[in-house]
């Protein structure tokens, strides 16, 4: 068994290309969620050039801590995801944030780009209930500088290699350390050369489409350098077996799915808005969401999306208030004509350009058609 995977995660990817799964699905959800997944600041010490918080000008904020509280009143036995375009560990109250969820038995995980993951804050880190951590991570040596501008490449693995080095230390695999690569022409070939470097320390890696929110971003997209692709993750498989880690690749032709979190999973803005999902609810801050895929271009406005707020009323009240249940009608009749078939980069983009650019953000959604993150 490799080493890091949690038989939940393969569970739920399962669940999500099942048509048949969906169709028992309900509008009026009787269950509560198995988690919340939050925006705790848009703050952050990189400027990476395909980041939406770096294009977009977003305002540096932090969630007060009196929204986390409220929010904790909901964490008894739930999955708590810290996430979003900031990175978690500026925020001045993360560890008084994250001993509340621990005192509610949550199950933790958040990201980072492991700059400021010291030894000190590492040695901090394991007192609590972190089960998994995702860091995100670009490239190697001076395409990683590059691309993730203001970071640097070997503090960040010294980083990673003395948490690791604390697990050992203590006699704990938690937590779980997951290296997300957003892939890219410019970078995909240092790929392989990070499992070589970190293989030994990790559970997990990825490759991640980049959510394209600029034209100049087009063209680094994987889908333009198949051949070159297909290359890196023969390789790739081979280094993920040599070291027992599991291994994340993107399709790299449109693969259209399910999404689960309006039905387990919402999302926590910085003010204690409600979002049906991450990918949505993670660029909080954000007013409108420009998003290019070939030559079709859509606008989301994030205002449209949001269900409610848990600091006007009750997060049950919203649960299942009108508004989410038409959403959850609606995403089952468009994941259901989604899957009936297969589908290519051709017939993907043509079928946008059928729909035209009011579409329906989940119709699209290049995250559950496999295209980005």
């Amino acid at each position: 068994m490799k080493r890091g995977f949690p038989l939940q995660f393969k569970i739920r990817r399962m669940l999500k290309e099942s048509p048949l799964f969906y169709r028992l699905l309900p509008s009026y959800v009787p269950w509560e969620p198995v988690g919340f997944s939050f925006v705790v600041t848009t703050f952050c010490n990189l400027k990476c050039k395909m980041c939406a918080r770096t294009i977009n000008g977003i305002k540096p904020t932090h969630m007060k801590k009196e929204v986390f509280l409220k929010a904790s009143k909901y964490f008894k036995n739930k999955e708590v995801s810290f996430c979003g375009l900031g990175e978690t560990l500026l925020h001045p109250k993360i560890f008084d944030f994250l001993k509340i969820a621990t005192s509610k038995n949550a199950k933790i995980s958040f990201t980072t780009n492991a700059m400021l993951l010291k030894e000190d804050t590492s040695k901090k880190l394991l007192r609590y209930n972190v089960d998994s951590m995702f860091i995100s991570i670009d490239g190697v040596d001076g395409t990683y500088n590059k691309i993730r501008s203001g970071g640097d490449f070997n503090t960040v693995i010294e980083n990673i290699k003395k948490l690791s080095e604390l697990k050992k230390e203590r006699g704990v695999n938690k937590p779980l350390l997951y290296i997300s690569f957003v892939g890219m022409k410019s970078n995909i070939e240092d790929f392989p050369k990070l499992i070589e470097i970190l293989g030994p320390h990790i559970d997990y890696i990825e490759i991640l489409h980049p959510i394209v929110y600029t034209k100049k971003l087009l063209n680094q997209h994987l889908n333009k350098s198949i051949k070159l692709a297909k290359k890196v993750y023969r390789e790739s498989e081979r280094l993920a077996s040599k070291y027992n880690i599991n291994l994340g690749l993107r399709p790299l032709q449109p693969h259209p799915r399910g999404c689960l979190e309006p039905w387990t999973k919402p999302h926590l803005g910085i003010d204690g808005k409600v979002y049906p999902c991450t990918l949505i609810g993670g660029n909080d801050g954000v007013k409108f969401l420009k998003e290019y895929y070939e030559d079709f271009t859509t606008t989301l406005n994030l205002d449209d999306f949001v269900l409610g707020n848990i600091m006007e009323q009750d997060f049950y009240e919203i649960w299942n208030n009108e508004k989410y249940k038409k959403l959850r009608k609606a995403l089952k009749r468009i994941f259901l004509e989604n899957m009936k078939r297969k589908w290519t980069n051709k017939s993907y983009v043509k079928m946008l350009k059928k729909v035209g650019p009011s579409i329906f953000f989940c119709d699209f959604c290049t995250y559950r058609w496999d295209c980005s993150c």
